[in-house]
Parts: C-alpha cells; sequence; structure tokens
C-alpha cells in the first residue's frame, strides 16, 4: 500500500456527501455573457466591455463547481495573460470556443483598445502542452510541451514552512498545523467541510502529507497525518510508517 491510499479513502467519503454533475456551457446559468438589447428577463448578465470585466469574467468561471475548466490571469513574458486549463483535450475541445468567445476574444478586444500587449494561453494538463493566442496579431503560436515545476518540498523543515504559508493564507480555506500525537510527530490538515476537501485533497496530500510522510520515512522517524472534516468534528489518522489510514472517529464539540 502507497500513501496514495489517502486519496482513494477520503475521496470516497467526501464523494457520498456532494456528487457535482457537469454540465455543458450555459450562459444563463454561468451567467459570462454580454449584454443585448432584450436581456432583461432571466438572470444577471455581465458586459465584458474592460479587461477588469474579463478578470471578473475568468473568475466566475473559475469557482464554478460545474465546469471542468480552470481560468486565470497571470504574467507571461511581463505581459499580462490570461490562461484557460483544461483537464484534457476532449475538456478542451468542448469547451475551447464557448471560452473564447465569452471570455478571450473581449479580454484580447479590451486589451488591444488599451494598446496593451496580452496574451490568452489555452493549457492541456493531461497532455502537458500549451498554446499562446497573441491579442495584438490576432495569431496562434504552436502548442509547446509544458516543463513540469519540482517545487515539492523535499524535507520536515520544507514541509512545515508550505504547512505554515498555508495556514496564513486566508485564500486557501484549509488548517494546517505541524504538532505532536502521543509523543509522535504529526501533521494537522483541516477541511471546513466535505466540499472543501473534495476540492483540496489532492493538492495536500502532494504538497504536504505525501513528502511529510516520505521525508519522516527517510529519517526513520514515526509520523502521522491527521486529516479533520471541522464541520462534523470528526478525524482519520495516516502513519507514515505503516501506510495505514485508520478508521474515521469522532473528536468531540468544538471548544
Amino acid at each position: 500500500m502507497k500513501i496514495q491510499i489517502i486519496l482513494l479513502a477520503l475521496a470516497l467519503m467526501l464523494l457520498q456527501s456532494c456528487v457535482v454533475v457537469r454540465e455543458p456551457y450555459n450562459e444563463s446559468s454561468h451567467q459570462v455573457t454580454t449584454k443585448s438589447s432584450n436581456s432583461s428577463s432571466q438572470g444577471k448578465s455581465y458586459a465584458i466591455n474592460t479587461i477588469s470585466d474579463a478578470i471578473a469574467a475568468c473568475k466566475r468561471i473559475q469557482q464554478a463547481q460545474n465546469i471542468p475548466v480552470g481560468c486565470k490571469t497571470e504574467y507571461f513574458d511581463d505581459k499580462p495573460a490570461m490562461f484557460m486549463v483544461f483537464n484534457n483535450s476532449n475538456d478542451a475541445s468542448q469547451w475551447i470556443d464557448a471560452l473564447a468567445e465569452k471570455i478571450a476574444v473581449p479580454y484580447c478586444n479590451s486589451a488591444n483598445r488599451s494598446n496593451r500587449d496580452a496574451y490568452v494561453v489555452s493549457v492541456i494538463q493531461q497532455e502537458q502542452l500549451g498554446r499562446i493566442f497573441r491579442c495584438e496579431s490576432w495569431e496562434w503560436d504552436d502548442w509547446f510541451t509544458l516543463e513540469k515545476e519540482n517545487n515539492k518540498p523535499s524535507n520536515i523543515s520544507e514541509v512545515i514552512q508550505v504547512c505554515k504559508n498555508v495556514q496564513a493564507a486566508k485564500e486557501i480555506p484549509i488548517t494546517c498545523d505541524a504538532s505532536y500525537y502521543e509523543g509522535k510527530p504529526v501533521m494537522m490538515i483541516g477541511y471546513s467541510d466535505f466540499d472543501t476537501g473534495k476540492q483540496w485533497i489532492e493538492a495536500t496530500v502532494e504538497y504536504i502529507a505525501e513528502p511529510y510522510c516520505n521525508a519522516a520515512n527517510r529519517g526513520n522517524r514515526q509520523a502521522f497525518v491527521i486529516f479533520v472534516i471541522n464541520n462534523m468534528r470528526i478525524a482519520s489518522i495516516y502513519s507514515c510508517e505503516t501506510n495505514e489510514m485508520y478508521d474515521w472517529f469522532d473528536i468531540g464539540e468544538k471548544t
């Protein structure tokens, strides 16, 4: 058994509480539309006239749980860029036209009106491919292979620092604390509820739990990771040494 059992055990439990149905793009439900003369009836529509409007629409896409697409704005080669991130080529082919029409094209138009050189970057994670659309010339570059970054912590001190950063980051809705359990070092990772756990479990295992256990095992130190679902006051312990995930147990009322 490997540490990936955490993903299996927690995912099975978390998925029981909330199943997200991923639907095709729907303008009225996601409200990333341009204003029209008869848009007064159902829902609120959003005119995308500026880069700020496009960024706001991108954030709504990022937050929409029934859209299997990521969207974020960053700088690329010191120029503003909108990243549209797809899990695989099937998702990309299904969603690229709607995203281009509703977000990417208005984003580029706004940038061009402001005489700002900007990009739209399409990323397919599974295939590790990227492609750049240059707003100024209105052209796609060739596909290129993404370089995988190895920015995972490699020792206990680095993991603890990542844990502290997560705890301090207000935009990350999880808690993290390095402590002791029955005299043994333990990493405590807390999710406010099932939905938060489902959203963040992969990242916390990949960047905190797994590096923590690997480092502890290399140093022949017996260590544990404790996962907590705060609103239900339940927890489960994972043993780094034995690669075992113990049953969920009640941790009592919050004091």
